[in-house]
Order: C-alpha cells, then sequence, then structure tokens
C-alpha cells in the first residue's frame, strides 16, 4: 500500500532490486523479443565483470544505470517522487527515455491496479 510509505524509499529499493532479476532472466536466457542484442551483450558482459559499490563508479556500470533507470522511472509514477540518484544523468536519462517508450505509464498504472485488485489492496 503506496499511502503507508510516505518516501517511496521502499520501492525505490524494490523495483531496483526487481530490475536485476529481469536482467538476469533476459540475459541467461537471451530474450531479444525484450532487449535488444546489444543491450543483452552489454548486460552479459557487466554480470561478468560486475563490480560492488566499494568500487568508484560502480553506479555508472550499464547493470546499475538500468536498474536505477526503471525505479526511478517506476517510483515517479506510482508515488509521484523524483528520486536523486547518484550516477552519470545524462546515462540515467537516455535509460529512462528508453524504459519509458517501452512501459508506457498508463501500462505501469494499469498493471499496478490490477496488482491491487488481485491482492485486496486500495490502489493509490
Amino acid at each position: 500500500n503506496l499511502s503507508v510509505y510516505k518516501d517511496g524509499l521502499e520501492y525505490v529499493a524494490i523495483t531496483h532490486e526487481m530490475r536485476h532479476i529481469y536482467q538476469y532472466q533476459v540475459v541467461s536466457q537471451f530474450l531479444t523479443d525484450l532487449e535488444s542484442k546489444s543491450t543483452i551483450r552489454e548486460w552479459r558482459k557487466g554480470f561478468r565483470n560486475y563490480k560492488d559499490s566499494t568500487h568508484e563508479h560502480y553506479e555508472n556500470q550499464s547493470l546499475e544505470v538500468d536498474a536505477n533507470a526503471f525505479a526511478w522511472y517506476i517510483t515517479k509514477i506510482l508515488t509521484g517522487i523524483e528520486i536523486v540518484v547518484n550516477c552519470d544523468k545524462r546515462l540515467l536519462a537516455k535509460r529512462i527515455n528508453s524504459i519509458s517508450r517501452d512501459m508506457p505509464v498508463e501500462e505501469v498504472q494499469d498493471v499496478y491496479k490490477q496488482w491491487c485488485i488481485n491482492w485486496c489492496i486500495d490502489p493509490v
């Protein structure tokens, strides 16, 4: 229930980590109907060479930029909050734009409302 979490931080963390699951599935199953071959190759390389948060500029890795962009986009739609993301702003904006083309606002809202109906939660 989004009304319980006014700051939206829980949704940032959840959506960010959910996106990493999506990335892994896309790469492991080579799902070219969901992402381009070049993105899949880039993510595969990213998984093989992943640097954790103890490394400088880890947040600019393609996997992290994508997960942050997804979290930013979903959080903005569901809570109205524009989170501050610590990564290359140009890369972030480019990925948000790409995600928004693939997942229009109305589609995200409809999926969320349907989820709420199925789980007996009042949509925002």
